[in-house]
Formats: structure tokens, sequence, C-alpha cells
């Protein structure tokens, strides 16, 4: 078979975006009020799309944002999908660190019908 090319390695110095996950924004995204968990999905997008290429901590992001790819309302599990596919590229190969985090919740949310 063809050999993958390797990942081009970026070397612009990585943002650590962990400070600004605050236990705030982490309690939106888990808010029962959809509307706050669609403003708080916007906020991590915002600075994951602002602060790329990023580290690949996190804290409490991954288990935070996983929940939300099964979230109940549909739009914001896309969204979701949407933020994990922009943080693998900004993280680069370090996201391997997070896929037993994520991958669970992938599954479930593909599984979903809606």
């Amino acid at each position: 078979g063809e050999e993958e090319p390797a990942p081009v390695e970026d070397c612009r110095p990585r943002t650590d975006i962990a400070p600004l996950i605050t236990d705030a924004l982490v309690a939106e995204l888990n808010d029962k009020n959809w509307k706050v968990r669609n403003e708080a999905l916007d906020k991590v997008k915002a600075i994951i799309t602002n602060s790329a290429p990023i580290k690949s901590s996190l804290g409490e992001l991954p288990a935070a944002l996983a929940s939300r790819l099964v979230d109940s309302n549909s739009k914001l599990a896309q969204s979701a999908l949407n933020i994990c596919e922009a943080l693998a590229s900004a993280m680069g190969p370090k996201c391997k660190n997070h896929v037993r985090t994520f991958f669970p919740a992938f599954f479930q949310a593909l599984g979903d019908s809606k």
C-alpha cells in the first residue's frame, strides 16, 4: 500500500488554552438551558480559532465537550462535533492524548438517528 506522508509538525509556538477554560465556561457547557450551552460552545469555538495552534492541555474541556457530543439538542451535538474537529486540527498530532475521552461519545453520537 501507499505510505501516508508524515504530518508536518507545526513549528509555531502553541498556545495553552487551559486557563481560558474557566469553571464558569464549563458550567455553561453543562447548563440546563440549551441556549446557554449553545453560547458556551460558541465561546469555545472562538477560543480555539483565536488561539491555534494550541497545546494539548485543555483543562476540563474534554469531558464537558464529550457530554455535548451526545446533547439532547442535535444542533448542539453537531456544533460540538465541529468543535472537536477544530480542536484536533489546532492541536495537531498531540490530539491523540484525548481520543479516550472523545471516542465513546463520537460513537454514541454517530449511532444516533437524529
